[in-house]
């Protein structure tokens, strides 16, 4: 048997203090095309840090805006309107990060892709406190415009009743996107782009119907826009100290070549047939190092591009079977005998795996790791199908041609329904050093 020593007997250990950073400093980067900021088109931003290391990780968007009436007045303080849960991600259609000019991530639907993965892993710490910077308040009860939707109440009072419709956000790159999550270093003398490309505004309101009749707290409100003012990407600039510094020198004076692994998003949606019960639907495969791991699916009815129905929670169709084959494989096992009924809460096991994700996706243990939704919240509000794709047999591994989705449900489908899927997958480029700088090889 080997002795250990508890380290509560180190009674002369040494304090260490981390002085590789010398310093570091946010600095701001406008659109090149401020003009656009409320124009169906793309918002670029380019950071072009030639001869500075930075952050990406660390990096944020400010967003600033006001939420105002279609016929350009302010709303009174207790009209019935206000932003959806995740709305500044729904003021955009399709959200890209480049560097050096290839394109290193993509995401479309960024609103449902954006909410699909973190309504999974934020908890209640994170919902209660720094998400209310980023308008991440999430719904409760049925999730509509009234007093009983808590999530409702609060960013009502935070966006009309506090600010008379002003708004200002701060959102983490990491929230959009799975590279700026994953990669936690430095880059340096790279070009750094990012297009943002611009929504409507419907989906990212939610009123009260105007049939809607005057009551404790809210009055009826019609019709919003919103108008932004300010869109600024903030990076981290860190100056190492000047022995890490010269070691970085060093290295990429030597032409290293350095692999950047992380996990990406691609998203996908697709209107359903009405009337059937029963639907396919194969998603598109990337090209290049990609290899899925997690396929998140949800299902909307009649929310997209309607300010009086929420488009930041989901339905369940009363979907009875949601499962996935990668070529010809069936994920999960034995799917095609799982039979859920979410009348009579019959749906543990798609719980289960929906409650699980956060800690595979994050490592956390069970317990800590599990989701901040509870089985009410999963049925009502946020009934997504996870589907676990990291074990692969060796015949599938650098080989995945076809994912095809596959649902049966209780009833017909009703009209107006789409699908969407949310593919995480982990992903490799490459960048090599000059001698100067980094250039990028995807």
């Amino acid at each position: 048997m080997t002795s250990v020593t508890s380290e509560i007997f180190n009674i002369n250990k040494s304090l260490r203090i981390d002085e590789s950073i010398e310093s570091q400093r946010f600095v701001e980067y406008e659109p090149t095309n401020t003009s656009a900021y409320n124009e169906s088109t793309d918002i670029t931003i380019d950071i072009s840090a030639q001869d500075n290391f930075v952050l990406p990780s660390k990096s944020y968007l400010l967003i600033e805006g006001v939420l105002k009436t279609s016929a350009d007045a302010a709303y009174d303080a207790k009209a019935n309107v206000s932003l959806v849960n995740n709305a500044v991600a729904f003021l955009f259609s399709k959200l890209v990060y480049q560097l050096n000019g290839s394109e290193v991530e993509s995401i479309s639907d960024p609103g449902q892709a954006t909410l699909m993965r973190n309504i999974l892993i934020y908890d209640e710490n994170h919902n209660a406190s720094s998400g209310m910077s980023l308008c991440w308040v999430r719904d409760l009860d049925d999730g509509g415009a009234k007093e009983t939707n808590g999530g409702h109440v609060l960013r009502h009072s935070l966006v009309i009743g506090k600010g008379r419709g002003s708004f200002s956000f701060v959102v983490p790159l990491a929230h959009l996107f799975g590279f700026c999550t994953d990669y936690k270093q430095v880059l340096y003398g790279c070009k750094h782009t990012l297009k943002l490309s611009r929504a409507g505004n419907d989906n990212a309101i939610l009123r009260g119907a105007a049939s809607t009749t005057d009551g404790a707290p809210f009055k009826v409100g019609g019709a919003g826009k919103i108008v932004l003012n300010k869109i600024m990407w903030f990076m981290p600039h860190v100056l190492p100290s000047l022995e890490v510094k010269t070691a970085l020198m060093e290295m990429i004076a030597s032409k290293i070549k350095i692999d950047i692994p992380y996990r990406a998003l691609h998203s996908e949606s697709t209107e359903v047939p009405a009337g059937k019960t029963s639907h396919d639907w194969r998603i598109s495969t990337q090209s290049g190092n990609v290899a899925p791991r997690w396929l998140i699916i949800g299902f909307q009815t009649a929310r997209e591009n309607n300010q009086e129905k929420n488009n930041a929670i989901f339905d369940h169709l009363k979907a009875t079977k949601v499962f996935v084959t990668l070529n010809s494989d069936e994920y999960p096992g034995n799917a095609t005998t799982q039979d859920y009924d979410f009348s009579t809460y019959r749906i543990s096991r798609a719980y289960k795996d929906f409650r699980d994700f956060k800690s595979q996706y994050i490592g956390d243990n069970y317990l800590t790791g599990s989701t901040s939704i509870n089985m009410t919240e999963f049925v009502e509000l946020y009934p997504l199908f996870v589907i676990d794709l990291r074990y692969q047999t060796e015949r599938l591994k650098n080989n995945i041609r076809d994912i095809t989705v596959h649902f049966k449900c209780a009833a017909n489908i009703p009209a107006n329904t789409r699908i969407y899927g949310l593919v995480i997958s982990d992903r490799l480029f490459t960048i090599r050093s000059d001698g100067n700088r980094f250039q990028t090889i995807i």
